[in-house]
């Protein structure tokens, strides 16, 4: 006799939809403001900024986090990654909309906008 509660994942792509759920990243929320120095190197953050400032990224390098800032006030917001590193190119990037968002991911070298 099957047990109720797994009977149901008897199609493979049921399966594979549990094992997904089961490890994909888990999306953390703060809230910052100010001068702010971004930490994480995995898993989904969504930053939430209020006031004008300045985050600092991690290293760009082995780094697999999926990050995202959202400007939560009529401010201006610059993102400054790691050292020599850059941001689609770029040396900084900024935000200046209220309510607008920025989502970055890490080509194995420098930070690029999703």
């Amino acid at each position: 006799m099957s047990h109720p509660h797994v009977s149901h994942l008897s199609d493979p792509r049921q399966i594979a939809s549990a094992i997904n759920y089961a490890i994909r990243p888990k999306t953390s929320v703060v809230t910052q403001s100010g001068t702010y120095t971004e930490t994480a190197t995995e898993g989904d953050k969504v930053i939430l900024f209020s006031g004008t400032g300045t985050a600092s990224l991690p290293s760009a390098v082995k780094n697999i986090a999926r990050l995202t800032f959202k400007l939560m006030t009529a401010d201006t917001l610059t993102i400054d990654p790691n050292g020599a590193e850059t941001i689609d190119g770029a040396a900084t990037a900024s935000i200046a909309v209220q309510y607008a968002s920025m989502t970055l991911v890490s080509d194995g070298s420098n930070w690029v906008v999703i």
